[in-house]
Parts: structure tokens; C-alpha cells; sequence
């Protein structure tokens, strides 16, 4: 009798094993059903991700322009007003500044469509996106200078962008003629 005992051991030992044996483990079907849902949360992530890099990389890219502009303001500004002369064609989209010491720049104003590119010198400074307001179908981009003949000139700059809109008016005095002195 204690050799069916020993059996009988044996035995539920072995039931308990296969009983352990399949919630231990996990099914092919769950395997599969795992792998999809990583695959389908990675290519969700992947794709999210790529998004918010190309939304970066185009705000990055509309601040550089927005900065460009704000530099050749500023020193669009600077030369204006220290300028001797200033002469512009509006045909052509050139002013060009006479500096008092004796250096000229010429700044060349190109639009086409949806963008704008302004040279100083025949160097390219400035390039970026333009756009036009549907409610005002006007040319984004308005350079204008005004010479009222004696007392001062003014130059006013206009650029409508998808960030925004930037003005600049600079006015400069003219200065008097010079006198011949005996």
C-alpha cells in the first residue's frame, strides 16, 4: 500500500503541473493580438512625432524669417537716416542710399507669388513666405518713398506674412543745400 501511495502523490503532482502549465503560459492568439497593439501604438507615435517635428522645423523656419526682417529693418532704418541721398525706383524695386561717407547700397526688393527676397548690395538678405488677405487682395509686399522736395523723405515698408504683419516708416530730413562760400 505505500506503493500506491507514493503513486497517488505522483499523480496529483502531475495534475497540479498541467493544471499551472496553461495559465502560466501565454497562447499564440495572445502573442499575436500583443504584437499588433505595440505595432499599431508605434506607428501612431512614429507618425504624432513627425508631425510635431515638421510643425517645429516650419516654426523655426518662420521666426528666422521674422528675425531677418526685423535685422534688415533695423538697418534699413540706420542707413536711411543717415543718408546723403536717397533715390528709388519703384518700377524696378531699387533704393538706393548715399551714405554720408561716401558709400552706396542699393536695396533690390523682389516679389513673385508668395514670396519676397530683398538684396542689399546684390546680396541676398532677406527671403521668406508672403501672403495676401483675402478680405484686402492688395500686393502683400508695399515699398514706398516719398520726397515732399525740400524738408524731409519718407520711407515706408510693408510685409503681410502667415506670422503676421511688419511696417516700418522711417522719415529722414533733408538736409539744406549747400552754399557756396566766397
Amino acid at each position: 500500500m505505500a506503493f500506491n501511495s507514493d503513486n497517488s502523490l505522483a499523480q496529483e503532482e502531475l495534475d497540479k503541473q498541467k493544471k499551472y502549465s496553461h495559465s502560466q503560459g501565454m497562447t499564440l492568439l495572445e502573442v499575436v493580438i500583443t504584437i499588433a497593439i505595440m505595432a499599431f501604438l508605434a506607428a501612431t507615435l512614429y507618425q504624432f512625432f513627425g508631425f510635431m517635428n515638421k510643425e517645429s522645423r516650419a516654426q523655426i523656419s518662420d521666426q528666422e524669417f521674422v528675425d531677418r526682417l526685423n535685422l534688415f529693418f533695423h538697418n534699413i532704418a540706420k542707413d536711411f537716416r543717415t543718408a546723403e541721398t536717397v533715390e528709388f525706383d519703384n518700377v524696378l524695386g531699387v533704393l538706393t542710399i548715399n551714405t554720408v561717407e561716401g558709400e552706396e547700397n542699393t536695396y533690390t526688393f523682389e516679389t513673385s507669388g508668395d514670396e519676397v527676397r530683398i538684396f542689399k548690395n546684390g546680396t541676398k538678405i532677406v527671403q521668406g513666405p508672403v501672403t495676401k488677405d483675402p478680405k484686402d487682395p492688395k500686393d502683400p509686399v508695399i515699398i514706398t518713398c516719398e520726397d515732399n522736395g525740400s524738408y524731409y523723405t519718407r520711407l515706408y515698408l510693408s510685409f503681410s506674412t502667415s506670422v503676421g504683419n511688419y511696417d516700418l516708416s522711417v522719415v529722414r530730413r533733408n538736409p539744406p543745400a549747400d552754399k557756396e562760400v566766397d
